[in-house]
């Protein structure tokens, strides 16, 4: 069940990807390399950076001023940073 989710829930994206590459017409990416950008970001990227954030979390208590640092600090910092990190290996 999972799979048929992870499917379903990739088919749209795969229509606007290939929509907008249809749209480049001067400067066309080779496909393999756009369709590893993608697969890129569905989830190693994500996994690496929810482990960043976890490992970053404040060691304050459940409130307020926990959740802004978090989701105003440091989810854009582990997820910004963890995108290009394809680009490294």
């Amino acid at each position: 069940m999972i799979g048929l989710a992870l499917l379903l829930s990739y088919l749209p994206m795969v229509g606007y990807a290939l929509f907008i590459w249809w749209l480049d017409r001067y400067e066309k990416e080779p496909l393999r390399l756009a369709s590893t950008a993608f697969l890129w970001g569905t989830l190693p990227a994500i996994l690496i950076a929810r482990m960043a954030e976890a490992a970053l979390e404040p060691p304050l208590e459940e409130g307020l001023e926990r959740d802004l640092i978090s989701s105003g600090l440091i989810a854009p910092f582990a997820e910004e940073t963890t995108k290009p990190s394809i680009m490294e290996c």
